[in-house]
């Protein structure tokens, strides 16, 4: 009840240009239930205590079941910093919105999987497949004429067979609805 109030709050003061019945109708609006299924483009890092990729371009598809609770699927991807490591990282998960207005924070659960080619003078050295899992939360902007922008961030547990790393994820992204 009080992140509601507050969130209500925040979207009252920060649209305080606009009369009343416009605030209002911003808040109540159920953007995420009258066009559910999305598609966005998206820049994502990742990053660690000892390396920081570069944001390359994704694809993100999402489906909304309700206007508080999304199915994904994204892929992306990363070059680390070196010229040896190159990936892609496709993930499925769920999102959870807190609010049903055009803007709203929201947490998710991804898992998925890595992929992983060293190259050396153009030849490939190198390949492995890499367990993803993350969490994270962020905050979008869904508007009425179907645009979408994102900004999210969260930590992801890379897994193999030989160990267990941490890292960070931040994604951007814009998009529509349909």
């Amino acid at each position: 009840m009080r992140v509601k109030l507050i969130a209500t709050l925040v979207t009252l003061v920060t649209f305080a240009s606009l009369n009343h019945a416009d605030a209002q109708f911003l808040h109540r609006s159920a953007v995420r239930a009258e066009r559910n299924l999305g598609i966005t483009l998206t820049g994502d890092s990742f990053f660690s205590a000892d390396d920081i990729g570069l944001p390359l371009p994704g694809v993100q598809l999402t489906y909304n079941i309700s206007p508080y609770m999304a199915l994904e699927a994204k892929t992306s991807l990363l070059y680390s910093g070196t010229p040896l490591k190159g990936m892609s990282v496709n993930t499925v998960g769920i999102k959870g919105y807190f609010l049903k207005g055009r803007f709203s924070p929201y947490a998710y659960l991804r898992t998925g999987f890595a992929h992983t080619e060293q190259t050396l003078l153009n030849e490939k050295i190198a390949a492995r497949f890499v367990g993803i899992g993350e969490a994270g939360g962020g905050l979008e902007f869904a508007g009425h004429s179907g645009l979408v922008l994102y900004l999210e961030a969260g930590p992801v547990t890379a897994f193999t067979s030989e160990s267990i790393a941490i890292a960070g994820r931040a994604s951007v992204g814009i998009g529509v609805r349909f």
